[in-house]
């Protein structure tokens, strides 16, 4: 028969140390996330960034309210990426706002930029790559996986590689007139310090 001391602290042993370590993690996203959101230039209320993400040229990056970024986004702001507000980009998803220019004899050395600008209310599905020079309408989707080599309007369905809209208009009439309503009830008045972003 095992007491009850032993009991407990054999669930100490187990408990505590994942607790700890759990904390830690918390602690050090945190931090990180800090890090990433000061050097933006600019950032809106209740931005979500989950672990690995990867922004060059932070300082060329907007990034409005309600926004999250899944796992191991890439953001390549050499160009300029500006965000619109409750924009969701899923895990693995890369915006890339510059490449070599192939025309050049040494293509290493010349460089083309070109801004990224995404609307609101858009959702990115995983492993997306948005290409330089594409702008993304308000309310669009775009499909996992899917390459935007060209810019996209509002309120359509769009993937493939390279992404083509297949629904042009997702929203039926009622909803539109729902959706519109709800944004008014919706508030983004109360702003979360980056320290509190998970």
């Amino acid at each position: 028969m095992i007491s009850i001391k032993v009991l407990i602290d054999k669930i100490i042993d187990l408990v505590l140390p994942e607790f700890i370590f759990s904390k830690l993690i918390q602690v050090w996203r945190r931090k990180m996330a800090r890090s990433i959101l000061s050097r933006l230039n600019f950032h809106g209320c209740n931005t979500m960034l989950h672990s690995g993400i990867t922004i060059h040229n932070p300082e060329n990056l907007m990034i409005g309210d309600d926004v999250a970024m899944g796992d191991r986004v890439t953001i390549l702001a050499f160009g300029g990426v500006k965000i619109g507000n409750r924009v969701m980009l899923a895990h693995d998803t890369s915006i890339i706002t510059a490449t070599h220019n192939h025309t050049s004899p040494i293509m290493v050395n010349e460089m083309l930029y070109s801004p990224v600008e995404i609307g609101d209310d858009v959702w990115i599905g995983a492993k997306a790559i948005i290409m330089p020079g594409v702008t993304i309408g308000n309310g669009a989707v775009i499909g996992a996986g899917s390459i935007v080599t060209h810019s996209i309007p509002d309120n359509v369905i769009a993937f493939g590689a390279p992404a083509k809209v297949v629904v042009n208009d997702r929203f039926s009439h009622q909803l539109k007139k729902g959706l519109k309503s709800f944004k008014y009830q919706y508030s983004t008045t109360n702003c979360v310090d980056a320290s509190d972003v998970d």
